[in-house]
């Protein structure tokens, strides 16, 4: 089986650009864990384009335009790559990229696939460039989930060079309960106020771009050791790292510097705990109607945040998501096999569920 890596994973000897002009030249010199471990059961592995640093929801913030073959509609993103490259390889079953909000399980959406992120510190991310500690998780892209099951236990293997990683054993017979089930719905026991959805989208905000401004700082265009003239004047450090980003990406690394001292306000935490509460044992369903538009047009504020809030809710509090069949379904912690478990007549007794 053929897997592709998205281009923000170490591959050794391999360029890794994580889709930026400031890395263009970046050689890792050892694997990332999760490819040592694909290498082991002999996959034959290549490497993917993505948006810059895996920052952006929509698969445009890219040096290159990735766009599906067929209809021109963009993919979803920042694991553009990942979704174009299933859809361009009928041979090609998983790909595994990163999620911090979605970049997963938005391009599955928009390309009829599956998307699986994991519960938070399940998977090594050593060997992963990062965008937001906090929130990254290795994630699958596949047509079969049982394809993405067998991947994922090979990559979930225990790394004891990864400090970040749970030492937690997943049960791997839980099944789907549907009595756990909650449908996001108006008058249902979950469902949330367009306030809510802000303070959602505030909160992720604020850690992802001030972990993102965070992570990058180390990053000014030279070389360990690499004397620039002039590199002490910061004025034109900034200016270096501005040619070098894309517009959006430095737009989002120059907004992290304001939010980096910034505390969670009182209303994210009153709004985490009843999320928290509500999820600590039960299941969310969301069934999600949004479709990729052509890449010449442009997503409203409005539609982005729409398409944003729902899939920011497993990453922030670390829990295990997978989109299916257009249906987000977020689980309690750990219970990722509960989502990789999933059959057929599972995803049909959903949708009747939600017909009632």
């Amino acid at each position: 089986m053929r897997i592709s890596i998205k281009n923000n994973i170490w591959i050794k000897g391999e360029y890794c650009t994580a889709g930026s002009k400031l890395l263009k030249k970046f050689k890792p010199t050892s694997n990332a864990f999760l490819v040592d471990q694909l290498l082991k059961e002999s996959f034959n592995l290549k490497s993917v384009e993505l948006e810059e640093f895996a920052s952006g929801t929509l698969g445009k913030n890219t040096l290159k335009k990735l766009t599906h073959p067929i209809n021109n509609t963009i993919l979803g993103g920042s694991s553009t790559g990942c979704a174009l490259s299933l859809v361009l390889n009928d041979q090609e079953q998983v790909s595994i990229g990163t999620d911090t909000g979605g970049s997963i399980r938005v391009p599955a959406l928009f390309n009829n696939l599956i998307g699986f992120k994991p519960s938070y510190g399940i998977i090594s991310r050593r060997g992963v460039i990062p965008l937001a500690n906090n929130l990254d998780c290795v994630g699958l892209l596949g047509r079969k989930l049982e394809n993405i099951k067998k991947i994922f236990s090979i990559i979930s293997k225990k790394d004891k060079n990864d400090l970040t990683q749970v030492n937690f054993d997943l049960d791997q017979n839980l099944t789907f309960d549907l009595e756990k089930v909650l449908i996001y719905k108006k008058n249902n026991d979950f469902y949330l106020s367009q306030e809510e959805k802000k303070i959602i989208i505030k909160e992720y905000k604020r850690i992802t771009n001030s972990l993102f401004y965070s992570n990058l700082l180390r990053l000014d265009g030279r070389k360990f050791n690499e004397t620039i003239e002039g590199f002490k004047n910061s004025a034109k450090v900034e200016q270096l790292r501005k040619n070098l980003f894309l517009k959006k990406t430095y737009d989002r690394f120059s907004s992290g510097a304001n939010l980096i001292l910034e505390n969670p306000c009182n209303e994210w935490l009153c709004l985490k705990l009843k999320l928290e509460k509500l999820l600590i044992n039960n299941i969310l369903v969301i069934f999600c109607d949004e479709k990729p538009k052509l890449y010449t047009e442009k997503y409203t504020e409005k539609e982005i945040s729409e398409i944003d809030w729902k899939f920011f809710i497993a990453n922030l509090l670390g829990l295990p998501s997978i989109i299916i069949e257009n249906i987000l379904i977020t689980a309690p912690k750990y219970s990722d096999f509960c989502l990789l478990n999933l059959t057929e007549n599972d995803i049909d007794l959903i949708k009747d569920l939600n017909k009632k």
